[in-house]
């Protein structure tokens, strides 16, 4: 049976106040009764949506736009890949389109294209990276970005890396982080007591995996200052990335607290960055 398909196909959120029945009973989009349930129903069974294209995971009303030629585009302003400030056209679109679809339509493509961007033009960084799934698979290898093969051999690992289907475990993933840096000898991720280092956690949900084991400590934040502290919550990664953070993660190397400090830091309101 053939299926009519459009592949240039976007949804943007519907207009406010515009009108639609689902299972019959009227409603009012943006009207602060959409929820996650109702995106469930029209999921399971789409043709008891009627008087708007689609709904989002959040229950809100969707607005079909297909990319045809002939026709503009508006937009609110906040576009930079076209020349005009409310709309943009066909070709510009079309284009946009083809750039989503070649480098974002999928999040192993997206986290590839984002760290690409991130790291182009950086050369003053040690970095490598790990999983969440499988975060204990090896110890890292350290690419260092100032050195051409060491470059390139940390983007052929990133740009061959293949989504795979699992589970969400991103408390296991961040302790992973904590435990690699925590490392000593040779290829070590910490050389210098006064090396200041960053984990960046890259995940597409919340975490659905048994906790850490019991002897962790959870309340890593609890007595910690806002922005940082979070008596209210425990086992959460807040509680893991503070422990680390407070951690000597590598007490053979000396002198004792030598990382430097940001001249920011003196500042009357510091960012938390």
């Amino acid at each position: 049976m053939g299926v009519r398909y459009f592949p240039a196909t976007y949804y943007i959120a519907a207009a406010e106040g515009a009108r639609y029945q689902l299972n019959s009973t009227a409603r009012t989009c943006n009207g602060g009764n959409q929820t996650s349930d109702d995106y469930a129903a029209y999921e399971q069974d789409p043709s008891i949506l009627t008087g708007v294209d689609s709904l989002g995971p959040d229950g809100r009303c969707l607005t079909e736009v297909q990319i045809r030629p002939g026709s503009d585009y508006a937009h609110d302003g906040g576009r930079t890949d076209c020349e005009s400030s409310s709309a943009c056209t066909y070709a510009e679109e079309i284009q946009n389109f083809a750039n989503w679809y070649s480098y974002y339509r999928k999040r192993d493509l997206t986290l590839r294209a984002s760290l690409g961007h991130a790291l182009d033009g950086i050369s003053s960084l040690r970095v490598d990276t790990l999983t969440i799934n499988f975060p204990d698979a090896g110890e890292t290898a350290m690419r260092d970005l100032s050195v051409t093969s060491e470059r390139s051999a940390l983007y052929d690992e990133l740009y061959d890396f293949v989504g795979i289907n699992g589970a969400t475990p991103n408390r296991v993933g961040l302790n992973a982080v904590g435990r690699q840096y925590m490392r000593t000898g040779e290829g070590a991720p910490i050389t210098e007591a006064c090396q200041q280092n960053f984990g960046l956690l890259f995940t597409d949900g919340f975490t659905n995996q048994p906790l850490l084991p019991s002897e962790f400590s959870w309340e890593g934040d609890d007595n910690e200052e806002a922005p940082y502290g979070d008596p209210d919550s425990s086992r959460t990664l807040g509680d893991i990335a503070m422990h680390y953070y407070k951690t000597n993660l590598r007490p053979d190397l000396t002198p004792l607290g030598a990382v430097p400090v940001s001249r920011d830091c003196d500042s009357e309101n510091p960012s938390p960055s």
